[in-house]
């Protein structure tokens, strides 16, 4: 074989195993395309980072106390891209709050969570389903249900708590947008690291 012909196989084969390299698994999503590639947040300062689609809008941060959230420490959201009119995205936000009593545990927390969306009159919230994860390599609760804003919306969130400060990761859509990215919400609440 000439010298020629190998340096023409052997650059085949560079080439085919880069495209195996950057191969990227799709998968169609209310006709946004999801991959198994994802982009990073990482904020040394919170000691916290989670991987979010490439898609969906770059990273809003707000430090301190919010309006509705006096305990809020540190905040970042995340959205989906929208395909039509607006209705059709979720909206990821990770929060970190100073709680209360910093003595108070996971099941404390669980339990008073629980208490709130299922007890009392209101009718905001419904379909309330409680069960145990991680987040960040901790010990977590997740919630499930359904919570009226103009309309009702599907909300699920995961909570921790670390060092006296509650983490809690959760995302807000239309109920079919939220089946629909079953999968992204749980390859995010995977990804997220607490330091």
């Amino acid at each position: 074989m000439r010298v020629c012909e190998k340096i023409g196989i052997a650059s085949a084969a560079v080439f085919i195993c880069l495209l195996l390299t950057f191969h990227i698994t799709q998968q169609t999503v209310l006709g946004f395309t999801i991959t198994t590639q994802s982009l990073s947040y990482n904020n040394p300062e919170q000691k916290i980072s989670i991987d979010y689609p490439p898609d969906w809008s770059s990273p809003d941060e707000k430090n301190g106390p919010e309006k509705y959230a006096p305990e809020r420490l540190f905040s970042v959201t995340f959205s989906s891209p929208s395909n039509k009119d607006g209705a059709d995205f979720i909206t990821a936000y990770f929060d970190i709050d100073r709680l209360e009593s910093p003595t108070t545990t996971l099941q404390e927390h669980q339990k008073e969570r629980v208490d709130i969306l299922s007890g009392g009159n209101s009718d905001d919230f419904k379909n309330v389903v409680a069960s145990s994860t991680t987040l960040g390599g901790n010990p977590a609760y997740r919630l499930d249900y359904m919570e009226k804003f103009l309309d009702f919306k599907k909300v699920i969130e995961a909570d921790t708590i670390k060092d006296g400060k509650l983490f809690k990761l959760w995302f807000v859509g239309d109920s079919d947008t939220m089946d629909k990215y079953s999968e992204v919400v749980q390859k995010m609440i995977d990804s997220v690291k607490i330091d």
